[in-house]
């Protein structure tokens, strides 16, 4: 009797773009409920996720939400945020810490840019507890780069287009700076940064649910992407970032 061939594994896919709660902006679903049904649905592994709440409305609560998603569905990471307008200190950044956030995401809904004075003020002890830091690469390429030459930890840029591929590849000469590559368009923008060194420094991304997924999943399954590439950008880059000791 021939032996039955086993299927192969599903691939490991972290989205480091990710989160849940409600958005203001727009009518659109993006609860708890419909992230877990898309991240079953796309065949994500696990996803980095933080509470919209604390983006727009109240921190606190938008961490207690996440870590609390994260203790009830593994498939979930938790990823905070520090509000400037409500002048966080160095404590807060250590409570938070103890709790498990390791990860801390900002952007300019906010009023916040990296050289925002309280900011400042918590960069010593978020480096000291080697917190990865995402920020949207619409808060200019030029800010972040100042931020990464006085950050140690990882930075990792959310959602840069094919308009900044340049400035992007000239980012990514630090290496602690990675880039998430959803709303890259075409293949040859991940084999260019791959042969200009980057390979190591390129994660999944989705900006789901507020994005539907398949675009992403779409552009690193493509057949032109590189069996190791693609493994690099969807699982081994960021499980260094996720085991990494805080």
């Amino acid at each position: 009797m021939n032996a039955q061939l086993s299927e192969p594994p599903p691939p490991t896919i972290i989205d480091v773009n990710a989160l849940f709660g409600f958005w203001p902006w727009r009518e659109v679903d993006i609860s708890l409920e419909r992230l877990l049904e898309l991240i079953a649905s796309h065949g994500v592994t696990r996803a980095c996720c933080m509470s919209a709440r604390g983006l727009f409305i109240d921190a606190e609560r938008g961490n207690d939400e996440a870590l609390a998603a994260a203790s009830d569905h593994p498939q979930l990471f938790p990823v905070g945020t520090l509000d400037m307008r409500l002048g966080p200190t160095a404590k807060d950044v250590e409570r938070w810490v103890g709790r498990g956030l390791h990860w801390f995401r900002f952007d300019a809904v906010q009023e916040w840019t990296p050289d925002h004075l309280v900011f400042r003020e918590l960069l010593p002890v978020l480096n000291e507890h080697g917190c990865v830091l995402l920020i949207p690469a619409r808060t200019g390429f030029p800010a972040i780069a100042d931020l990464a030459d006085r950050y140690d930890a990882p930075i990792i840029v959310l959602e840069s287009t094919f308009g900044t591929l340049v400035d992007l590849d000239y980012l990514l000469d630090r290496p602690h700076v990675y880039a998430e590559v959803s709303l890259l368009i075409a293949v040859n923008e991940l084999s260019w940064l791959e042969e200009r060194g980057h390979g190591d420094q390129l994660l999944f991304g989705s900006g789901m649910p507020l994005r539907y997924p398949g675009a992403a999943r779409g552009l690193v399954d493509d057949p032109a992407v590189s069996d190791e590439l693609r493994r690099k950008i969807c699982s081994t880059n960021v499980q260094r970032l996720m085991e990494a000791p805080a």
